[in-house]
């Protein structure tokens, strides 16, 4: 789900270019070409507990993972912004391989400063798929 989340992400040009997307875990710096780099302004996708799945006779059952997007970055307003397009584009969307529809639970709250001073945002989902 992630993954196709983060595709969907990328394909919308909602990872600039400078930013990193992480899965399950943000990292503070990358290696690319043997050389560390920072990952100040980055963008990372979770999996979350969800909601109670349905049960159906027809075993066409429909279970609602939660999805969580923190966006950290050194600018108030790049990662601001960056956290508000992704929430637009992911609030009612159905155009995602292997996922019915995206819902936002609430709409993005800042979260403060890391310990490196770097600003984080969240958002959170409910994503409504087949089993």
């Amino acid at each position: 789900m992630l993954e196709d989340v983060g595709n969907y992400l990328k394909s919308q040009n909602l990872i600039p270019t400078g930013s990193y997307l992480f899965y399950g875990a943000m990292a503070d710096t990358i290696v690319s070409g043997g050389v560390t780099i920072n990952a100040d302004n980055c963008t990372c996708l979770y999996e979350t507990g969800g909601f109670e799945p349905e049960l159906t006779f027809e075993n066409d059952n429909t279970e609602y993972p939660g999805l969580q997007i923190i966006c950290r970055g050194t600018s108030y307003k790049e990662t601001r912004d960056r956290i508000n397009a992704i929430y637009k584009a992911l609030h009612g969307c159905s155009e995602i391989s292997g996922i019915d529809l995206i819902t936002a639970i609430q709409s993005p709250a800042g979260i403060g400063k890391d310990e490196k001073l770097r600003w984080e945002f969240s958002v959170n989902f409910k994503v409504t798929k087949q089993m």
